[in-house]
């Protein structure tokens, strides 16, 4: 819901009429601005950078370059300074719609809002990939994805990535 966004004092800086446009989305700040990318509103699921103008109130589209279809909170985090990464949302191949094409990596560069293609995530992490039953917890230097009783550990700065063993007690 793009209609609220408070300030310190719990004041709603926001004018905007538009209702959830980016549910799911990531919402991050950088260098002073609120940005969001993503989600799913408006009848269609995207991967659209918008930021927030105190000023007017309101929310703008950030044009990018091609990118991903479909990025979620989930999915995505900052890097290092001026860099986003975002995992694809899975999305089902025609025919095989019980097959998934592997999601792909990407990452943003800020500065240019231009996206680059780094490859597809490996099997094991493609079904891993978080969805609507995971959680993702982010700190400075390393992002959390908890699904099904298992956790994928990402360290930021290199983007090693570690998967935990099923936890499930036999």
């Amino acid at each position: 819901d793009l209609r609220l966004v408070v300030d310190t004092l719990g004041q709603n800086l926001s004018r905007s009429h538009n209702v959830g446009f980016n549910y799911g989305a990531y919402h991050f700040g950088h260098h002073g601005h609120l940005l969001s990318l993503g989600g799913g509103g408006f009848w269609e699921r995207h991967s659209k950078l918008i930021e927030f103008i105190p000023k007017t109130g309101e929310w703008e589209w950030l044009p990018c370059s091609e990118g991903p279809r479909h990025v979620k909170a989930s999915g995505c985090w900052k890097g290092s300074e001026g860099t986003l990464w975002a995992v694809e949302e899975p999305l089902q191949s025609g025919r095989n719609a019980d097959r998934l094409e592997p999601s792909m990596v990407w990452s943003l560069d800020l500065a240019s809002f231009k996206w680059t293609a780094r490859g597809p995530l490996s099997d094991t992490f493609n079904a891993f990939h978080p969805g609507s039953n995971a959680h993702t917890y982010e700190t400075k230097d390393y992002v959390v994805w908890v699904r099904n009783h298992q956790s994928v550990l990402i360290r930021k700065e290199d983007r090693l990535t570690v998967l935990s063993e099923d936890m499930i007690a036999q």
